[in-house]
């Protein structure tokens, strides 16, 4: 029986055509979702504004490519190269490997579900609705690209409000999201429909991270499945739908998956896990960075306690906490001066937009299903609301 041969085997040629196949697809879909990319290199401004051309390139090549060499498709390649994700990855109480075919099509469905429940966006990828938080947000991501490369070390040193000083830190500073959209910003990617896939990703992410803890686990993919998309459409986020640092809560999942990996096999790269996914949630939302905090402390000794397991977990959580912190020391000095400017909110401001018991129980106007019935007012302590079908799911 031939066997297909092994990658070091294979023709320089064919890795090439490979890549360049990828890429041409990469900048197909890229195309689709932008509307057209626009690069200025050495003074020349280069614009590539229909999909169908690198399509067309990319099936081209595949199709030489396979018909001269028959040794190995470009598919099991990459099937090879990013098949089950073992160890330290994703890897469930039973021991099995979460194949990466079941996080592809989970993020694939995801995404599909996105587009129908955010609906129309995705047809006004270059318009937003509300004019106040999104272009503060197209602001915030933009402000960093342009600043991370120029002056990293006067991140906070933004071009508002002069003459004070580090007004980054006046609101949420969205560091990790304004860095991971920087290389699209320096590519000339227009600022609005970057704004808006960025905006439905966070979807995704969302429901691809819980997935990843449910299904870790548990090992059920039914389970993983409804808490992927409870998490992910929860109404909460809809009803802060302009104000992007709080749709970004994908790292929450991620922390509690390592912390759990942590305390099951007490090793010190779930731990450093652990710190940098708090890490990354502190950067990219403040808000439920601290209130993770909060959450991990008493959860987390629980479940350490609970276990028998926190002897051999302790060192690890603690090099995790350990990177949590340097990564995170240069957000201490602007927003200790921010808070030593500008002061804190007053108690009754903070009474003012805290839930009650009632709030529970009450909708917004806007929300399909239960706005007439349940439905009040358009935002305020009400964003409380989980819906129906999440307790009734909880319930049975």
């Amino acid at each position: 029986m031939a066997h297909a041969p092994r990658p070091s085997s294979f023709p320089r040629w064919v890795a090439l055509a490979d890549g360049f196949t990828l890429a041409l697809v990469v900048l197909a879909a890229a195309i689709v979702v932008t509307g057209g990319l626009r690069v200025h290199v050495w003074g020349l401004a280069l614009s590539v504004t229909g999909a169908w051309r690198p399509a067309v390139c990319a099936a081209l090549v595949a199709a030489v490519r396979h018909a001269a060499f028959r040794g190995d498709s470009l598919w099991r390649r990459l099937t090879r190269l990013f098949g089950p994700l073992g160890d330290p990855f994703l890897e469930p109480h039973d021991g099995a490997p979460i194949p990466a075919r079941e996080i592809a099509t989970v993020a694939a469905l995801m995404a599909a579900a996105t587009l129908v429940m955010t609906c129309p966006q995705v047809f006004r990828l270059d318009a937003v609705k509300d004019l106040g938080d999104p272009l503060f947000s197209i602001w915030r991501l933009a402000w960093v690209a342009h600043q991370i490369v120029r002056d990293p070390l006067h991140l906070f040193e933004a071009n508002l409000y002069y003459p004070s000083r580090l007004t980054l830190a006046y609101s949420d500073s969205m560091v990790l999201p304004g860095i991971l959209t920087a290389p699209f910003f320096w590519l000339g990617v227009p600022a609005v429909p970057l704004y808006n896939v960025v905006l439905l990703s966070t979807f995704v992410l969302a429901g691809v991270a819980m997935y990843v803890l449910v299904r870790s686990l548990t090992g059920h993919r039914p389970a993983a499945w409804v808490a992927g998309v409870a998490f992910a459409f929860y109404p909460f986020r809809f009803q802060h739908y302009y104000q992007m640092e709080l749709l970004w809560a994908c790292w929450m999942p991620l922390v509690l998956w390592a912390v759990h990996r942590t305390l099951s096999r007490g090793r010190w790269r779930d731990g450093l896990m652990a710190g940098g996914a708090f890490a990354a949630q502190m950067l990219s939302c403040m808000y439920f960075g601290l209130f993770l905090a909060a959450y991990l402390v008493p959860v987390g000794g629980t479940l350490a306690f609970g276990s028998g397991r926190l002897v051999r977990a302790v060192k690890p959580l603690a090099a995790g906490a350990v990177l949590a912190s340097v990564l995170l020391v240069p957000l201490v000095w602007p927003y200790a001066h921010a808070r030593q400017e500008l002061g804190e909110r007053s108690p009754s401001e903070v009474l003012s937009f805290s839930s009650t018991p009632q709030d529970y129980l009450v909708a917004q106007q806007t929300n399909v299903v239960w706005g007439n019935l349940l439905g009040r007012g358009s935002h305020g302590p009400e964003d409380s609301f989980p819906g129906i079908v999440i307790v009734v799911l909880a319930l049975v």
